[in-house]
């Protein structure tokens, strides 16, 4: 039931996200003591390795930043090699207007011929060959992107080697 639960607020956010019906707001917010309660809340809190520079507080939605932040730390366990380390750096970030922003980098080990493909992983309804095994809408990383993109952020992909790194930016 709450696996039915995710996929059908995954599915509302995209609507609300496409129709134009999303409701940002902006209020302080402390990134660093919001990503250590995400971390202790999701499902292997034991797995990931947390490291943050960002001290102070940003203006930012908090709830999308939760959102985001638990899609991209669950499909890092999810898609990681099993009792691997997920990586996840948190630290200052300039944006191109000088205004104080913040860079969230997650990255995590995936075994042989588990990379996505780098060409669709920000479509909508895109799930690599792999993740099938894995609940999930193939709407999380489409939403990621068009909430950082509607936030003045973004959020980028690196693939190498056996290393599956996100890294998204937002403006505080």
């Amino acid at each position: 039931i709450d696996a039915m639960n995710m996929v059908l607020d995954k599915v509302r956010h995209a609507d609300r996200m496409e129709t134009g019906a999303l409701q940002i707001t902006q209020e302080s917010c402390d990134v660093q003591a919001l990503l250590e309660q995400v971390v202790a809340t999701c499902s292997q809190p034991q797995r990931v390795h947390l490291e943050s520079g960002l001290a102070q507080a940003v203006q930012t939605d908090p709830d999308l930043l939760r959102m985001m932040m638990v899609n991209l730390l669950e499909n890092a366990l999810a898609y990681s090699v099993p009792d691997s380390e997920v990586c996840v750096y948190l630290q200052p970030w300039a944006c191109a207007t000088d205004a104080a922003g913040f860079r969230l980098r997650v990255s995590n080990q995936v075994a042989d011929g588990h990379m996505p493909d780098a060409t669709r992983l920000f479509s909508k309804y895109y799930r690599g060959e792999q993740s099938h095994q894995h609940t999930g809408t193939g709407l999380g990383l489409y939403w990621v992107r068009h909430v950082a993109l509607a936030m003045g952020g973004d959020i980028v992909y690196q693939g190498e080697l056996d290393e599956v790194v996100f890294e998204l930016t937002l403006p505080g």
